[in-house]
C-alpha cells in the first residue's frame, strides 16, 4: 500500500510542476544570457516484481557572438527488488571560441557501477572511474572549381 501512495504523490508532483517544466528549454542565442534545462522523471511498479527508477538531468548554455560554453549533469538510479540496478552520475562541461577555426574542447569524468564484479583494465572491479579529456578541430575545406565554359560544336566533314 505505501508503494501506491507514493506513485499517486509522485504523479501529483508531476502533474504540478509541468507547467513550469514545459517552459524551460536551453535555447541559443548569441546574447551572453545563460538558459537552462531541468528534467526530473520517476517510475514505480510492483506486482511480479518491486522496481523503480528516478532520473535528473540539468543542462546550462551560454553562447555570445565570438564563444559559447555550456554544461550539464545526470544522475540515475534504479532498483529492482532492493537490488540497485543502475547508479550512474556524470557531469560535462564545453568551451567553444571561435579561433577562425573550430576548437573544441571538453572534459568529463565516467563512474560505474557493477552489481557483479567485472573486468575492467584487466583487473576485476565492483566500480570503474575514468576521466576523459576531448580535443577537436574542424576546418572547412574550401575548394576552388572551374567556372563553366561554353563550346560551339563543330562540324566534321
Amino acid at each position: 500500500m505505501p508503494r501506491c501512495s507514493l506513485s499517486v504523490t509522485l504523479s501529483a508532483a508531476s502533474l504540478l510542476l509541468l507547467p513550469a517544466l514545459l517552459q524551460a528549454q536551453v535555447t541559443l542565442k548569441p546574447d551572453g544570457q545563460w538558459r537552462y534545462l531541468l528534467t526530473a522523471g520517476a517510475n514505480v511498479s510492483s506486482g511480479n516484481n518491486n522496481a523503480s527508477s528516478l532520473n535528473l538531468a540539468a543542462e546550462a548554455a551560454r553562447q555570445t557572438t565570438y564563444d559559447k560554453w555550456t554544461w550539464g549533469a545526470k544522475a540515475d538510479h534504479a532498483c529492482n527488488d532492493g537490488v540497485a540496478t543502475t547508479e550512474r552520475y556524470g557531469l560535462r562541461t564545453q568551451y567553444d571560441r571561435d579561433f577562425s577555426v573550430d576548437v573544441s574542447a571538453g572534459l568529463g569524468y565516467t563512474n560505474d557501477r557493477y552489481v557483479v564484479a567485472t573486468d575492467a583494465e584487466g583487473a576485476m572491479r565492483e566500480r570503474y572511474g575514468r576521466m576523459e579529456l576531448v580535443l577537436s578541430e574542424e576546418a572547412t575545406a574550401m575548394t576552388a572549381t572551374p567556372a563553366p565554359t561554353s563550346r560551339r560544336p563543330t562540324r566534321c566533314s
